[in-house]
């Protein structure tokens, strides 16, 4: 098997759809970049091979976190449509998303996006480790985190756990959002009842 090449023309598209094929092709090419690991492991092969294939596979691993990011980030940017259908119609919600990303997705790439520093030291870490980063362990590492601020900051209530959470997401809107200033004062005036 040849070595793993990544030039200027394997880096990721700029389009979501694009972006998309590009993830799923190349997520499977890691999956054989893994196989070969795994093949120089067992035939016992020279400790050079397989520190290059490692090598490879992990620039590899480091780019596809990068374009989950980006994806993450487009995603991010849609704009959010009305969230159900007119009465009369067939029901349901407005798809806001593009056809071939489900919901999980979306929210596993926008969750990249959101925790960029937890990209960053998976990639650091996997550099330690000998391994490969990949989405997966980082959208775990931050699920993980996430719990673990739950657990050791608010064991008794839930309140601060949840305001953390909103705070997240409401940094999240836009700057130039149009409705941005509207929705924040809907929110004081809301917060302001609930007191």
């Amino acid at each position: 098997m040849n070595d793993l090449i990544i030039s200027k023309q394997s880096l990721p598209p700029a389009t979501i759809d694009e972006l998309q094929e590009w993830i799923i092709v190349n997520k499977e090419c890691l999956n054989a970049h893994k196989a070969k690991i795994r093949a120089i492991q067992k035939m016992n092969m020279a400790i050079a091979a397989k520190e290059a294939a490692l090598q490879d596979g992990q620039r590899l691993g480091d780019i596809l976190l990068d374009a989950e990011v980006r994806l993450g980030e487009m995603l991010e940017a849609i704009p959010k449509q009305g969230k159900t259908k007119e009465y009369g119609s067939e029901g349901g919600t407005i798809p806001t998303l593009p056809p071939d990303i489900t919901k999980k997705q979306s929210h596993e790439a926008q969750e990249l996006f959101r925790h960029g520093w937890a990209v960053e030291q998976a990639k650091k870490e996997a550099r330690e480790e000998g391994t490969i980063p990949t989405s997966r362990d980082v959208y775990q590492k931050i699920q993980g985190k996430k719990k673990l601020m739950h657990t050791e900051t608010h064991p008794v209530s839930d309140a601060m756990y949840f305001v953390e959470i909103a705070k997240s997401h409401l940094e999240s809107i836009r700057e130039d959002d149009p409705k941005r200033e509207e929705a924040l004062e809907g929110l004081v005036d809301w917060i302001i009842n609930l007191l």
